[in-house]
């Protein structure tokens, strides 16, 4: 824009330089001669002249191309600045306007580092009370497990209570004399059940145990000779009797002196088995040893 205008003041003043050249005389040329001045006695018509002269200089003033110049740069310049306020006060709004979002961004920074605390908070709220669950858990795991197992110590305490025992009421060894001269032993023992619950599937394994104590090695098996299979039950206080030899293994006089003489003794050592309500398979043991010189038995650890 103000290349324009100073452009437009140099073709201006061209213009008038090019005007003034053209009112000068040529040399040639005469100078019109000066008329004689009117003299002009009258007091109006001098002020009327002033008058036209003032409006004439100030007509030729304002046509003057360096007083246009002059203005047009004038309102030139007033425009720019009139741009540069409006331009400082739309970037005074933009500045105002950056400055609210800032501040509204900086608010939404402080809401949303508040909001994210809280989170924080209640995550570890959260995490505290999934720990005490947890706890809790624990402990009512450990309490269901210690009812659980007083149930069990309870059913076992009742089931022990309950179960089948067995007692021998008669026990006897009798040596009877064979014809090769030996004795040949025959047993007979009377099994009672005693507990609160029958026992199914008794059987009772007895071996004679010849020495000193019940582990001595000289032993033999007795065998059954009851065939009858309704004897493998025992309701609850039910009693059989049951008879075990060997006809094929006997006591030497020998040994029979040494048992007389109480150098050794002759054990009976019975394992019962048997089948309680549950199913499960039990076992007792007894122990009794013989008179020397009478069939009774005794018990060994009594």
């Amino acid at each position: 824009m103000r290349l324009g205008l100073l452009v437009l003041c140099f073709a201006l003043i061209q213009g008038q330089n090019g005007a003034s050249e053209n009112q000068k005389p040529t040399p040639g040329e005469k100078q019109p001669a000066k008329a004689e001045s009117t003299i002009v006695p009258e007091e109006n018509a001098v002020k009327a002249g002033n008058s036209a002269n003032n409006n004439q200089a100030n007509t030729a003033h304002w046509s003057d191309p360096i007083v246009l110049l002059q203005l047009l740069l004038f309102i030139a310049v007033l425009a720019q600045a009139g741009v540069y306020v409006w331009q400082a006060i739309l970037m005074r709004r933009t500045l105002a306007m950056l400055k609210r979002q800032a501040d509204s961004l900086d608010k939404a920074g402080e809401t949303e580092v508040k909001q994210l605390a809280a989170m924080q908070d209640q995550i570890d709220i959260t995490r505290e009370s999934v720990k005490q669950s947890e706890r809790a858990l624990l402990a009512s795991e450990s309490q269901a497990e210690t009812a659980k197992q007083s149930v069990e110590i309870a059913k076992e305490t009742f089931y022990i209570g309950e179960r089948p025992y067995f007692g021998i009421t008669h026990f006897s060894l009798e040596l009877g004399r064979h014809v090769n001269g030996d004795y040949a032993p025959r047993l007979v023992i009377h099994f009672q059940n005693g507990g609160k619950t029958p026992a199914w599937k008794f059987y009772a394994h007895v071996s004679l145990v010849l020495g000193d104590s019940p582990h001595s090695p000289e032993r033999w098996q007795l065998n059954s000779t009851e065939p009858n299979y309704e004897l493998r039950y025992f309701a609850t206080g039910a009693s059989h009797t049951f008879v075990f030899q060997r006809i094929d293994r006997f006591v030497t006089n020998a040994q029979m002196a040494e048992l007389a003489a109480g150098n050794s003794y002759l054990f009976i050592v019975v394992h019962a088995e048997y089948q309680d309500m549950r199913g499960e398979r039990l076992t007792q043991s007894f122990v009794g040893v013989r008179d020397a010189m009478t069939p009774r038995v005794s018990d060994w650890h009594a």
